[in-house]
């Protein structure tokens, strides 16, 4: 058809055609003794669109150097992911020489980084530890669960600079907290979920001390 390019192999071997960019520093065509340098181009491909006036870029794939390359070695390589939007041609994903994937950063710490809100419409499965937020504990580490498309309405659920876990209740207060010395502070009430079906402690975990201005039993004390 028209526009279109194929490329085909017909071998006993079932090898599949190939596009290859090979790329060097040296002005010899086809010599490779001047190593290539980090953050090189090695190769991409660009898809263009007519705007009425000329052809702009509207997604690219690049192919650039990741490091500094050894001599007899192979060479670090990372993958771009361009598009064009309203932030203007830029790159929206990259696949680093580590393994690691950044998703709205240029800079991935770990398999996957994603800079920015993720949304889904099924479950989660992780089989390990699942950190949210800044891993230098430097600010809160929160997950909104929101009522509303408003980050401030609803509730957080993190850790905070200060060593403590806590329960956030946005635009009203922090309503409850752990300390790091496992003491617990409620903001409130705290009722059982069903009338006299509950207990506070059990005949073998009692409570040494109960210090309160006011004390309501219906039943008789026991020892």
């Amino acid at each position: 058809a028209a526009g279109e390019i194929k490329i085909g192999t017909y071998s006993t071997g079932g090898h599949s055609g190939a596009v290859m960019f090979q790329t060097s520093r040296n002005a010899t065509i086809g010599s490779a003794a001047t190593i290539v340098t980090d953050d090189q181009y090695l190769g991409y491909v660009d898809a263009l669109g007519a705007n009425g006036s000329a052809f702009t870029n509207s997604s690219r794939i690049t192919f650039e150097v990741d490091g500094t390359p050894v001599s007899g070695h192979g060479v670090p390589g990372r993958i771009g992911f361009y598009t064009s939007g309203s932030a203007g041609f830029t790159e929206k994903m990259r696949i680093e020489a580590s393994g690691n994937v950044g998703i709205g950063t240029t800079a991935p710490q770990a398999l996957l980084q994603v800079q920015g809100v993720i949304s889904g419409s099924s479950t989660a499965t992780f089989g390990g530890h699942l950190t949210l937020g800044n891993t230098s504990h430097a600010n809160h580490i929160y997950t909104y669960y929101k009522n509303t498309n408003t980050p401030s309405d609803g509730w957080s659920v993190g850790a905070q600079n200060a060593g403590r876990f806590q329960i956030t209740e946005q635009g009203v207060a922090d309503q409850m907290w752990i300390d790091e010395g496992g003491v617990t502070t409620f903001n409130g009430n705290v009722l059982p979920s069903a009338n006299n079906t509950k207990d506070l402690g059990s005949p073998s975990y009692r409570w040494a001390n109960i210090y309160t201005s006011d004390l309501h039993l219906k039943n008789e004390v026991g020892d």
